[in-house]
């Protein structure tokens, strides 16, 4: 069976914890403004939808960003 996340953290040096620890903290501020943002447009009665154009590989439609449930 494997590890669990606790036990891989667990396991490494704590400068290497403190760092997941802080860019973990950013990206659930990131993902509260979404969820803030997604609320706002919608009471705007909009939508929010992220279009991704990368050359050569052509648009991207990013979906579900700020859905509450995810």
């Amino acid at each position: 069976m494997g590890r669990t996340h606790e036990e891989i953290l667990a396991g490494l040096p704590k400068a290497r914890r403190e760092k997941i620890d802080a860019r973990a903290a950013v990206l659930t501020r990131e993902v509260e403004s979404l969820k803030a943002l997604r609320r706002f447009v919608e009471a705007a009665g909009g939508t929010l939808e992220l279009r991704v154009e990368l050359p050569g590989k052509g648009v991207l439609q990013l979906t579900g960003l700020g859905d509450a449930e995810r």
